[in-house]
């Protein structure tokens, strides 16, 4: 999404399966990162570096295309050893293969999610959440990602705190991109315990959007 100060990472929980208006804008999306990967393999190409656009959707495994298939890919052709060294010399923002993402605007699918009865959290912001937080509950999002690999404790402390102060949700994960991609940046699925009645509190939103 583009949120209040540039690309923003969206948790969604509770939409229902099937539901169609959502399902149009996941297409959308998904095709706009395919694009975003076959532009990416071009630009890797253009230094010397060969990965196909199968061995892409071999990582991806049906899955929207995204940096970390690019990355595993690079893995799997011995080129770099984590996902945290390809973003490094590659993929990350301002590295030679990174390409900028289609956004959509935040309240464009915070809307979307409340209309279909989900909720939404902001991901993995780190110290920038704290500043954050009001223009993100102002935008319509309900949470924000307190726990994360990344997150130090005091920068969950001081999430926490905001969250709180304006009304979002705390929500965490584990940033799990699929197989062994583990590191700094990202946990392995199960890595991640959070607090059962943040669970519940999440259970009770969708609940209550879903009029149940």
């Amino acid at each position: 999404m583009r949120g209040p100060q540039g690309e923003l990472h969206l948790l969604v929980y509770g939409v229902p399966p099937g539901e169609a208006e959502f399902g149009a804008v996941l297409g959308r999306a998904r095709g706009a990162r395919a694009e975003r990967g076959r532009a990416m393999l071009e630009r890797l190409a253009r230094l010397g570096v060969e990965v196909t656009l199968e061995d892409l959707e071999r990582q991806a495994a049906g899955a929207p295309i995204g940096r970390p298939h690019v990355a595993r890919a690079l893995i799997a052709r011995g080129v770099v050893r984590t996902i945290d060294e390809a973003f490094d010399r590659f993929l990350g923002r301002g590295r030679p293969c990174f390409v900028p993402k289609t956004l959509p605007e935040l309240e464009e699918i915070t809307d979307l999610v409340r209309r279909v009865g989900g909720v939404s959290s902001a991901a993995h912001l780190a110290g920038r959440g704290v500043g954050l937080a009001g223009d993100l509950a102002r935008s319509g999002v309900d949470g924000l990602e307190v726990i994360h690999p990344r997150h130090t404790e005091t920068m969950r402390r001081e999430l926490a705190a905001a969250a709180k102060a304006h009304g979002l949700l705390p929500t965490g994960g584990s940033d799990w991109h699929g197989g062994d991609a583990a590191g700094p940046k990202h946990g392995k699925l199960g890595d991640v315990r959070i607090p059962l009645a943040w669970g519940r509190a999440l259970q009770q939103l969708i609940g209550s959007r879903r009029g149940g």
